[in-house]
């Protein structure tokens, strides 16, 4: 006999940063021994190519990182989710 048993978890976004770092062979070197190595979104699994820019979801779990997609559709169903560039400026 077996059953199976579904999670769901809720995370809940205080910031994003986009396009805050690039997939590169220096970020993969940095990451790959990590727990975490982020080399997909989190949100919906697509997998970053080399050169491609990875925004950066603060939240109440930790840091994530996403794809530019997810980052930006997120940002725009919540106006109380603080949205900044890689300079710290934020979007209007």
């Amino acid at each position: 006999m077996s059953y199976s048993k579904t999670v769901t978890t809720v995370f809940n976004i205080r910031q994003i940063g986009l396009d805050m770092f690039t997939y590169d062979e220096s970020f993969r070197r940095i990451r790959g021994n990590t727990r975490y190595p982020m080399k997909s979104c989190h949100k919906c699994g697509h997998s970053f190519a080399d050169g491609e820019k990875i925004s950066l979801a603060v939240i109440d779990k930790g840091n994530k990182v996403l794809c530019r997609a997810c980052a930006e559709k997120l940002a725009s169903e919540d106006d109380s989710i603080k949205v900044m560039d890689k300079g710290g400026k934020a979007e209007c």
